[in-house]
């Protein structure tokens, strides 16, 4: 492919995926910092290697599996303290500025966010990844499968026990 070709092509996967794979990586690794660090490496992989990608069907598998090892390298060298699923703050989860809303919606909502990141945080890693795919990264069960490389059922199996898991930590919240 010709380098203007790749370009574009880079810049549309961008515009398509960014906000996704921001969300993906920020739930992953439960800080905006280290979200925002990992999604700068996802991007320079893919730049480097998207001359390499066959298949162009293959293109979000591909993307989020990258940005699944990124993630996976960035929780194990990671030597800071406790680690915590977010911020407090939902402007960062959804890449917009939060409307003036009334003090008790926002401590509910911050309570709530609180529950979840500890929900997702006391999940093990494998349900935990494979229900970020699928729900933040937007993939379908077998796209989630490919890219993991895991059989279908386990996918299938994986999500719905880390729904379940965190239905029950959480309660009414879900």
């Amino acid at each position: 492919m010709d380098p203007g070709k790749l370009e574009q092509a880079f810049a549309e996967l961008l515009e398509a995926e960014g906000q996704g794979l921001f969300r993906y990586l920020y739930w992953a690794l439960g800080r905006e910092e280290d979200a925002r660090d990992a999604l700068q490496e996802v991007l320079i992989r893919i730049h480097r290697n998207l001359a390499s990608l066959r298949d162009e069907t293959s293109l979000k598998k591909w993307v989020y599996r990258i940005a699944t090892n990124v993630a996976h390298d960035h929780r194990r060298i990671r030597s800071r303290g406790a680690q915590t699923f977010g911020t407090h703050d939902p402007a960062v989860i959804e890449g917009a500025a939060v409307s003036a809303r009334r003090p008790d919606d926002e401590v509910a909502d911050r309570e709530t966010h609180e529950r979840l990141e500890k929900g997702l945080a006391a999940l093990p890693e494998e349900l935990r990844q494979a229900l970020l795919l699928h729900t933040l990264g937007g993939m379908k069960y077998r796209e989630v499968a490919e890219a993991l490389g895991w059989p279908i059922g386990t996918v299938t199996s994986r999500i719905h026990k880390a729904r379940m898991m965190l239905q029950e930590m959480l309660g009414d919240v879900m």
